[in-house]
Parts: C-alpha cells; structure tokens; sequence
C-alpha cells in the first residue's frame, strides 16, 4: 500500500542516469525558472522516479490531500499517451490552504517533520475528483499530456488530480531537485 501519504502502486527509482539528467534540468531551471546555476550541484540530492499506479484502487485518505515537496523543484512527465489520457482529467492540482491562504510553505522539511492535517489513514479510492479535500481549495489544474514537462517549485501545495475514466495504469516519470 506503500508508505503513509503514498499512493498505492509502483514508484521506481532510477538509478545510475542521475548525470544523463542534470545538465538538461538545469538548464530548464535557469531559463525557464530563473534558478541560480548553483542548484543541482549534487546529483545525489535528486530523485528521478517512474510511478505507476491504478486509479480507484483503495489508498489511505491521507494520499488524497495537498502536500508539497522537500525538494527545490519538482517534475512530472506523462508517459500515458493522449488516448489513454483522454476523460481521465490527468493532471497536476495547485492548492491553497483555506485557513491560512498560503499556496506554499517556506519550509523545506515542513510537512515531512509536522502534516499538521491529514492524518486519516482510513482507506478510501483513489479517485481525486471526487474526494472532498476539505480545508483545501484547488485553484489550477495542470493538465498532462503525453512526453511534456510539467516543473513547479516543490513547496507549492499540490496533488495529483484525475477521476477513474483509464483504460490503463497511470505512468508518469517524476523528478524532485535539489
């Protein structure tokens, strides 16, 4: 069922190609993102996974709810084509929390060390579209689409969003920087 706050399924971690990565998401961050090109010094700061996952399979409710990254930056890359893709809503959800309207948090370790919400380990499917985040407003939804790069700073509060329409696991590739 995979660790508390994980979602159920296969995540992968890719090893070894660490380097084959780096030199192309720095740039991306540099460009795109106006990071200093002192980020990605260290390779073994950053984590490329593949996930894959079955929607509507049970997860515990603690998956269903924002969180954010304990990386600089982080990435997700669909590798369901658009076929597979269509109706199921895949995407990337930016979320704001209702109580105190932050979108982020300024702390790296922070939900790691303290979720202060969402501690419901009770088992619900794992369907986005129809769980009631409740004390989280969703205020963008990133669709994804086949082989494009979707990069965010880690500690914007986001989930993944989609409903249960797939013909097929989900597969994404995923980066988290340092």
């Amino acid at each position: 069922m995979g660790e508390k706050s994980s979602t159920p399924g296969y995540i992968s971690r890719i090893g070894n190609v660490d380097m084959m990565f780096l030199s192309s998401f720095k740039e991306i961050l540099h460009e795109k993102m106006d990071a200093s090109r002192l980020i990605l010094h260290n390779p073994k700061n950053c984590i490329f996974t593949i996930q894959k996952y079955k929607p509507g399979e049970l997860c515990r409710t603690t998956s269903m709810y924002p969180h954010v990254d304990w990386m600089h930056y982080a990435c997700v890359l669909g590798l369901n084509t658009n076929e597979e893709l269509e109706g199921t809503e895949s995407s990337t959800a930016f979320c704001r929390n209702i109580v105190t309207n932050m979108e982020h948090t300024c702390s790296d370790m922070n939900y790691r060390h303290n979720r202060a919400r969402n501690q419901d380990n009770t088992m619900v499917p794992l369907d986005p579209s129809t769980f009631d985040k409740c004390g989280w407003l969703t205020y963008h939804k990133e669709p994804h689409e086949y082989n494009t790069l979707l990069m965010y700073e880690g500690n914007l509060w986001h989930t993944p969003y989609f409903n249960t329409n797939w013909i097929c696991d989900r597969l994404t590739f995923n980066g988290f920087l340092k």
